[in-house]
């Protein structure tokens, strides 16, 4: 048998119509289970691995910009927070003092408002409406005489009024979103002791307009050391509800008397009440 003839065991060792195949010297070896190997392609995964990156901080940047640009859940129809009550007041900020006064309390001072009482007064939320402010040009009489028509017996309270010397007074009044009319006045004595000696004269006098009051609890208002307060209240059935129709309270705070009056036909919500005289305490302390 030469060389260049193939042998009956080789031949009967290849199948039926096939061929032996030829080398291919530039392939490459076979790997386990005659799989040729993987080629390992380190650019494409660096660029996938980039490109995720940009792809996480894009997403990032786009709901940080949402976050900033979407507007409050309050700001939303159909989404907005039910309100409390509260009133949305301007920035509470107390009048100047002449030179060299002292601040109410201060040692030394004994309760001596010396500011401007217009500027004492707290100001009308900003939803008010029917805004009125007594006039800077407004006598010291109109003004203590507009305090004594707050009362039921407005003729008493004068000659009370004017037995403790009444030098000064100013008031405000407006109507909130919800209804709730608030009139607010303030009068000033020469001294503690005379502001003193006309608060507890009007102590617990009815105010016009409120009728079947009782006396109320004052204790949730906190009210700054030194001052004193006392509360009356009217309350009725309203759509088959008591509710509280009316809040009179009379305050004293050194040498001022105040009353704060608020009324509403449908009720005067709580949260706002006690916000108001919680904050005019605070303008007085």
């Amino acid at each position: 048998m030469t060389d260049q003839q193939i042998s009956a065991a080789d031949t009967a060792a290849l199948e039926p119509g096939t061929q032996s195949p030829a080398a291919d010297p530039g392939a490459p070896a076979a790997g386990p289970g005659g799989q040729p190997p993987r080629k390992r392609r380190p650019r494409l995964r660096t660029v996938l691995r980039w490109g995720a990156a940009v792809l996480v901080l894009g997403l990032a940047g786009a709901g940080t910009a949402f976050a900033v640009t979407a507007p409050d859940r309050t700001d939303i129809p159909g989404l907005r927070t039910p309100s409390d009550g509260r009133y949305a007041f301007p920035e509470l900020t107390l009048p100047p003092l002449p030179s060299g006064k002292p601040s109410p309390f201060a040692d030394g001072n004994d309760g001596l408002h010396w500011a401007e009482l217009r500027g004492l007064l707290l100001p009308a939320p900003k939803e008010a409406t029917a805004v009125t402010t007594s006039a800077r040009s407004s006598s010291a009489d109109e003004q203590c005489k507009a305090f004594t028509l707050l009362f039921t017996d407005s003729a008493r309270t004068a000659r009370q009024m004017k037995e403790g010397l009444c030098r000064r007074g100013a008031g405000r009044t407006w109507t909130a979103s919800d209804g709730t009319r608030t009139e607010i006045r303030l009068v000033g004595f020469g001294s503690q002791a005379e502001a003193q000696a006309f608060y507890s004269a009007i102590y617990g006098t009815e105010v016009k307009g409120v009728s079947d009051s009782f006396a109320a609890d004052t204790t949730a208002f906190q009210l700054p050391v030194g001052q004193e307060s006392v509360a009356l209240t009217e309350s009725r059935q309203v759509g088959g509800r008591q509710r509280e129709v009316a809040h009179v309270v009379e305050l004293r705070a050194g040498d001022l008397v105040g009353a704060v009056v608020m009324s509403n036909p449908a009720g005067v919500p709580a949260t706002a009440y006690r916000q108001v005289v919680i904050d005019q305490a605070e303008l007085l302390g």
